[in-house]
């Protein structure tokens, strides 16, 4: 499993990628480290890329768990853009339903197949490629 992140302050954007079998515990780690990491700003928008997932072990009650730690914490803005791409419709489904779970508390409004229409939502003046790599 990998799941990491990177934040950039300068674009007021960040992304999570996951890779390989990623569990419950994964997210809540990475999330958490997130939230917490210094160059983290509440207004920052997000992409959740996990196209490379290849097998998503998670459970009601770890997507629930998840939802609260963002209804507790709320370090995420309502204007923060967040969009998450995938590439096979179980892991859509799966963040949809976190979707479901997290109105109010989470402002994850774009989940897609499609990842050109991922970084057009979120707007970018530079190109994801150039801000991270």
């Amino acid at each position: 499993m990998v799941l990491k992140y990177q934040l950039s302050r300068e674009h007021n954007i960040g992304r999570v990628v996951a890779e390989g079998e990623v569990k419950d515990s994964d997210f809540d780690r990475v999330i958490s480290s997130l939230l917490n990491d210094d160059q983290f700003s509440p207004g920052m928008d997000m992409l959740v890329d996990l196209r490379k997932v290849i097998s998503l072990s998670v459970t009601t009650t770890g997507i629930q768990e998840i939802a609260l730690l963002f209804q507790e914490d709320k370090r995420v803005l309502p204007e923060a853009r967040i969009a998450a791409v995938t590439s096979d419709k179980f892991t859509y489904g799966i963040v949809k339903m976190f979707q479901g779970l997290t109105i109010g508390a989470l402002p994850l409004q774009m989940v897609t197949l499609d990842y050109g229409e991922a970084l057009r939502y979120l707007k970018l003046k530079t190109p994801m490629e150039v801000i991270f790599d």
